[in-house]
């Protein structure tokens, strides 16, 4: 068996351990579901006191790295890639480079999911946005905004449909960062919604659902674009 043993007294333990244990883990090939040994015997692999070892465990256990199984004792585990993203994450605390960023990546994702919410969509599917579509604020509508919720809510239905769960989960995580844009840059939004309504070039959940009932792919992503315009704008402002 390879040497995991730890020799760099004078750098931080757990961060050694926790590095020699991914080491470890990668060097024997575990799989989700994989039992790993004892605590006892990793200790002893690694040359370090179970003190030092729990604590390295322990942080695999918060990434959901490794879990603990009754009679079976500690096993790897398929983590939630977004888990401790969930936990850190308060728009409040976050820059606002930080905060176009998430901003851009859920434009990206937006646009790039277009693919596979058409390859699955189904009538009821269709028939879930229309009922989505019909809390819509009219007084809100004619002002090209939407409540947040309605926005949260078919936005987050479409990523179900495309069926990536990561990407599902994303949406749900990144929500309150959303909202907290909504709540502190409104002001923003509103100059660029009246330029919209001058133009009449603004485009709202019903007009994306129509394209989705017509099975217009390539019409669909376009208006997505324009649909998220507001935000790219926000982006390079």
């Amino acid at each position: 068996m390879k040497n995991f043993k730890i020799d760099h007294p004078n750098t931080t333990l757990v961060d050694l351990v926790e590095n020699r244990l991914m080491e470890y883990f990668k060097e024997s090939m575990l799989k989700p579901g994989d039992s790993i040994p004892k605590e006892i015997e990793l200790a002893r692999f690694l040359g370090v006191g179970r003190s030092v070892l729990r604590e390295a465990l322990s942080r695999f256990r918060m990434l959901g790295i490794i879990q603990t199984r009754t009679k079976r004792g500690m096993i790897i585990s398929d983590p939630n890639l977004l888990a401790g993203i969930e936990k850190v994450i308060e728009p409040s605390m976050m820059s606002l480079k930080s905060i176009k960023e998430i901003l851009g990546l859920r434009i990206a994702i937006e646009i790039g999911n277009t693919p596979m919410i058409f390859k699955n969509i189904s009538e009821s599917d269709i028939q879930e946005l229309e009922e989505i579509i019909m809390y819509d604020d009219q007084s809100m509508l004619n002002q090209n905004k939407f409540s947040p919720i309605s926005e949260h809510a078919f936005h987050l239905k479409l990523n179900a449909i495309a069926g990536n769960e990561l990407i599902y989960k994303y949406q749900k995580v990144f929500y309150k960062v959303f909202i907290f844009v909504d709540q502190n840059y409104g002001k923003y939004f509103e100059k660029f919604n009246k330029k919209k309504s001058k133009d009449n070039s603004f485009v709202s959940h019903r007009d994306l659902l129509e394209q989705l009932k017509k099975r217009n792919h390539s019409k669909f992503q376009s208006m997505m674009e324009k649909h998220l315009e507001i935000y790219v704008d926000f982006i390079y402002s």
